[in-house]
């Protein structure tokens, strides 16, 4: 699998237009709500469950408005 992934730095992800990120399993959670926090990834493929954690990582973690 690792042949397949590709890890450009974070410099050059933020210069990309669009950045796909598939992740999934619960396990998973806490590194995905990481990059929704960083805005560094357009497009968020995923399993609803682990969806649901992470967006509630990243909505716990802010504060009240």
């Amino acid at each position: 699998l690792n042949k397949r992934v590709i890890s450009p730095s974070l410099k050059v992800l933020a210069g990309i237009p669009r950045v796909i990120v598939a992740s999934g399993g619960i396990n998973k959670a806490p590194i995905i709500a990481a990059i929704l926090r960083s805005r560094l990834a357009s497009v968020l493929v995923s399993d609803e469950t682990t969806a649901a954690k992470a967006l509630h990582l990243l909505r716990s973690a802010q504060p009240p408005a």
